[in-house]
Order: structure tokens, then C-alpha cells, then sequence
């Protein structure tokens, strides 16, 4: 199941748009505008923010050329 899907099936009545807005500090309009568009064309911080929102954990991961993995 990809990301995208995952992440619609979170916005059920359960999950009040304004109740979300107000946890990421944000508008009902910018909420549902996220909640409608493809999760790959959000910005990761965005991203990050609305899963926490919902009851959700983020977290991500580089891996340099050279082995080296970095939290972010």
C-alpha cells in the first residue's frame, strides 16, 4: 500500500480537520488542501507536521555515498 493511501484512509471523521489545524498550528483551508494532494507533493516539515497531528510518529533517514546514516 503506498504512502499516499495510507495516509487517506486517516481522513475519516475521527480525524476533525480542525482539530488537526489546531495541533499543527495551522488553518482548516491549509489542512484540507494538504489532505487532498498527493503526499509527494508536500514538503517533508508540512509532511511531518500532519502526521503528528493525526496520532502519528515521522521519521527519516539519509544515507551518504560513504555509509554514513543520518536522522533527520
Amino acid at each position: 500500500m503506498g504512502i499516499s493511501k495510507q495516509v487517506g484512509e486517516f481522513n475519516t471523521q475521527a480525524t476533525k480537520i480542525d482539530v488537526v489545524a489546531m495541533e499543527m498550528g495551522t488553518g482548516k483551508s491549509t489542512v484540507s488542501k494538504f489532505q487532498n494532494k498527493r503526499v509527494g507533493d508536500a514538503s517533508i516539515r508540512k509532511f511531518k507536521r500532519y502526521i503528528e497531528a493525526i496520532g502519528g510518529e515521522f521519521s527519516a533517514q539519509v544515507t551518504f555515498p560513504d555509509g554514513t546514516v543520518v536522522e533527520i
